[in-house]
């Protein structure tokens, strides 16, 4: 998205057997008195399987639909999860989007999550957090959430890998 993109301040490492990084990520929308510039702190997790491209993006976020997720279809999900988030999913995916966003796993999304856009792609699993983490309790807010989402899918992500 954008121009002028810039990854910063990364720090790489292990987290429960799995490749993360953590970075700053920034870049500008449109040209002259009309840009305007955007921060995210992005956790990425390699998850060690290829999956289907799919985006959960939060009713909160300033953003429209990526171009590239045009063409996809929103899957609408139970109870009132639609009501917090948006999925897109690719063409001819919903059961394994519907493997991975189970009833009990999308209700700790709304209760911890809202305010997070989450992007699978390829072998990685993105965590957008607008602005940039400066105080230690986000930090371990978002450690807390990759811990969730890594226990959630650690035994899921065999099932639901492409290739």
């Amino acid at each position: 998205i954008g121009h002028d993109r810039e990854i910063r301040d990364v720090l790489s490492g292990m987290f429960q057997s799995y490749p993360v990084r953590i970075f700053s990520y920034s870049f500008t929308v449109g040209y002259g008195k009309q840009d305007r510039g955007y921060s995210y702190t992005v956790f990425e997790i390699r998850l060690g399987s290829n999956m289907p491209n799919i985006i959960l993006k939060t009713k909160l976020s300033e953003f429209s639909t990526p171009p590239e997720f045009e063409n996809e279809e929103v899957l609408s999900l139970e109870g009132d999860f639609n009501d917090f988030f948006t999925l897109y999913i690719p063409k001819g995916f919903h059961i394994e989007a519907l493997v991975i966003f189970q009833p009990d796993f999308m209700a700790e999304l709304i209760d911890t999550a809202q305010h997070l856009n989450f992007e699978f792609y390829k072998d990685r699993l993105c965590i957008y957090l607008r602005g940039e983490i400066r105080k230690r309790d986000e930090l371990i807010t978002l450690n807390n959430l990759a811990n969730l989402l890594i226990s959630k899918f650690g035994t899921t992500i065999s099932r639901v890998h492409i290739n």
